[in-house]
């Protein structure tokens, strides 16, 4: 793989001979959730090619991004974890025989 230079845009996969990528629906044909787990796909697709450029310290616009990347993958992965210690601990809404309570 090359080797990027401080400041270059991160390169999006490309079309490679031979690798079928899956089919995609316009836009215009999708509901909104499939917008918007697309728009998530992608966004989690960007969030990792800008924490995987090289930390330039002389580049403070990318690394003030980098920085803001990290922190709200952060934080969003802590809320992530918080709800499901949530979930698993809530108690059971069955009655213990069956029956609902």
């Amino acid at each position: 793989m090359a080797q990027r230079k401080t400041g270059d845009t991160p390169q999006l996969p490309v079309k490679v001979p031979g690798v079928a990528l899956p089919a995609v629906k316009p836009r215009a044909e999708m509901s909104k959730r499939e917008k918007l787990d697309a728009n998530a796909d992608r966004g989690l697709d960007v969030t990792w090619e800008i924490l995987n450029l090289p930390v330039a310290f002389d580049n403070l616009k990318l690394l003030r991004e980098q920085r803001e990347v990290a922190l709200a993958s952060i934080s969003e992965q802590r809320r992530v974890e918080e709800e499901e210690r949530r979930r698993r601990s809530k108690p059971s809404r069955r009655h213990p025989m069956g029956a609902r309570a």
